[in-house]
């Protein structure tokens, strides 16, 4: 295929992307499920602004099912950064929400489009706009594209450890899977930027404890119940095989395992540092025993690197056909082909890693 032919493929696929999700976008006000997870953190805001608990009761034996509409397993005060939503008409607090997301979804497009070779730009982006756990998101209302974006917001300031760390912290705060990064941090010689997010978690906790002590004891309970718990099927990518048995207590440690070996590699060649940061942060969704098929926005960064950096004269390298395949497979949504593709990702992102030789692209 001529160089034309290819430009002109790869704006035709971004057309055909944009027209897809843009039909998906339109029609999510009148999903029945739309908005279905920001209710649940309206619904804790006003409860917190109510005095009351924003958590729900743990069932008898000491476990909680994760799934549940209205379900909020996050810090007592990330309900708080919900207080202004909560004050609105629910219908009108959905489309607000809906709006906020996408220009979010737009501003964390062109931070990872821009970087790539321009040959490649058009494919990234009409992957990137088809992706269906983004337009899940986008219909849901969930955290994990803002906390995408804090993260790639904090590696962009990682120079400035203050603000890397405090970043990181809100990160952290919204969704416990960037959790995993820690290692991946200090493996990588960040460890001022993890001393600032403890630092920040100090101090939030100290100076939030008189007035949502008891929120914070019930939180750590909640996780607790819910670590205990049978994960809910549904949206859950895990195979019933680990999801349903004690070897979904393996996934977390496997995060922490993904981030650390990229930290190391980080460690052992600077110039893999982009690229080890998009693979730790693909792994944070298994820091969960329940996987959901959102969580795979945390994937993003490293499913389009793996398909649109610059090739490097290593012969070892993710191919562009395995970089295709993972992004297939998630899309496919049938189990197990999901948690397939982000395997795709991280063993390929490590390969690349440990293996791949020449220069970085520029950041």
């Amino acid at each position: 295929m001529s160089p034309r032919a290819r430009r002109l493929a790869g704006r035709l696929a971004l057309v055909l992307s944009g027209a897809f999700a843009l039909a998906l976008l339109a029609n999510a006000p009148a999903d029945a499920e739309f908005g279905y997870d920001v209710d649940a953190y309206i619904g804790a805001a006003r409860a917190v602004m109510a005095g009351e608990s924003p958590y729900p009761a743990i069932e008898p034996g000491g476990t909680l099912t994760p799934g549940p509409f209205g379900l909020y397993p996050y810090p007592p005060v990330t309900a708080l950064a919900f207080v202004p939503l909560a004050q609105l008409p629910t219908d009108v607090a959905h489309l607000v929400w809906f709006g906020i997301l996408i220009a979010v979804a737009i501003l964390v497009g062109f931070t990872l489009v821009r970087p790539l070779p321009p040959e490649r730009r058009d494919w990234a982006a009409a992957a990137y706009l088809a992706y269906l756990p983004l337009l899940s998101e986008l219909r849901f209302g969930n955290l994990n594209l803002v906390t995408l974006a804090v993260c790639l917001l904090a590696w962009h300031r990682r120079d400035r450890p203050v603000i890397a760390g405090l970043l990181f912290a809100v990160a952290i705060g919204l969704k416990l899977l960037p959790l995993a990064l820690v290692g991946f941090l200090l493996l990588a010689g960040r460890w001022r930027i993890v001393a600032w997010v403890a630092a920040a978690f100090a101090i939030v906790g100290a100076v939030t404890w008189p007035w949502l002590g008891a929120e914070w004891i019930e939180f750590v309970g909640v996780l607790r119940a819910i670590g205990a718990g049978i994960p809910a099927s549904g949206s859950n990518i895990l195979p019933d095989a680990i999801g349903a048995t004690q070897l979904r207590y393996a996934l977390p440690f496997t995060a922490v395992a993904v981030a650390v070996l990229a930290g190391w590699a980080v460690r052992r060649d600077p110039r893999r540092e982009r690229l080890g940061f998009a693979v730790a942060l693909a792994g944070a969704p298994l820091l969960a025993t329940s996987v959901w098929f959102i969580y795979l926005v945390l994937a993003l960064p490293a499913l389009l690197a793996s398909d649109g950096e610059r090739p490097a004269p290593a012969p070892v390298r993710l191919p562009r056909p395995a970089g295709l395949g993972a992004w297939l497979a998630i899309e496919a949504r049938l189990d197990p082909l999901p948690m397939v593709g982000l395997a795709v990702v991280l063993v390929g992102g490590l390969i690349r890693l440990f293996r791949r030789a020449g220069p970085e692209p520029p950041t």
